[in-house]
């Protein structure tokens, strides 16, 4: 039974890296993905600001659900849907934010998942 030998440290280097990689994404998803999406939300919402609370109201931020590490932006007002549904979508910014960001925030997460950590 070679083939079993040396098999419990190998299982325990691959929890290791797994572990160590899930923290890496994490620490990326909420240091450096949810600030840029909610940096680029915030200076490309098409609206203008009255009180300017709809504008600083929109939070980026990020959590783990399982196996999954979920990023988001969202508003923080209650008039947000409003501004994301109404007018033919004239002021939507959530998801045009999602679309102009996904593409490099996923690069960024294939680099992080090809490192030796």
């Amino acid at each position: 039974m070679t083939f079993w030998r040396g098999m419990d440290s190998f299982l325990v280097n691959v929890s290791q890296q797994v572990s160590m990689t899930k923290v890496a994404l994490s620490a990326y998803a909420e240091m450096e993905a949810a600030p840029k999406l909610e940096g680029y939300a915030r200076a490309n919402a098409p609206w203008h600001d009255i009180s300017g609370a709809a504008r600083a109201g929109l939070k980026g931020g990020s959590y783990i659900k399982g196996q999954k590490i979920i990023i988001y932006i969202a508003h923080s007002v209650d008039y947000g849907v409003y501004l994301e549904l109404a007018h033919d979508k004239k002021y939507e910014i959530l998801d045009p934010t999602i679309e102009k960001n996904k593409g490099r925030i996923w690069s960024d997460y294939k680099k992080i998942m090809g490192m030796k950590l």
